[in-house]
């Protein structure tokens, strides 16, 4: 990109996020506004060289983020549920799972994304498949399902394909 662009699209973005920093912040002294106002400059300079795949992969994993939270909710709920119930339903099985990932970091996220959600454990990932501990039939059932794959998917529907 040329410096023809780069300077007004940097103090657009600049001025965007100081105006954001002063609406969040609510202090309006020398030193924070000194400082607000370098970060900004610092942070624009670097978005406003983004290219836009980048963009668009950060505006994913905006999205990913958040539902992998409420997932991990969900699933302590169920977890907990699992725990108090009088008549425990806990039937731990092991599945295998192909779940169809493009790449090793695809594959290596949905491992991770699925042992952070209580109830799973990636035990292993080996030739494309994932080896999964769940702690009842309901916690099998979310991982087979794949919707988490699918979105992981998503996350690198551009790269290493």
């Amino acid at each position: 990109m040329s410096s023809r662009f780069l300077i007004p699209r940097t103090l657009g973005i600049a001025a965007v996020l100081y105006g954001s920093w002063l609406l969040l912040s609510g202090k309006f002294d020398l030193m924070h506004m000194g400082v607000g106002a370098a970060v900004t400059l610092v942070v624009g300079w670097q978005a406003a060289q983004c290219r836009p795949r980048r963009v668009a992969l950060f505006l994913r994993w905006t999205t990913y983020l958040p539902w992998l939270f409420w997932q991990v909710v969900l699933s302590n709920l169920r977890v907990a549920r699992l725990v108090f119930a009088p008549a425990r339903s806990l039937r731990p099985r092991f599945i295998k799972v192909r779940p169809g990932t493009h790449g090793d970091g695809a594959l290596a996220l949905l491992g991770c994304s699925i042992t952070l959600t209580p109830g799973t454990v990636s035990i292993d990932i080996d030739d494309r498949e994932l080896l999964v501990h769940a702690l009842d039939e309901e916690s099998a059932r979310s991982v087979e399902d794949g919707d988490m794959a699918r979105r992981v998917d998503r996350l690198f529907e551009d790269r290493e394909r």
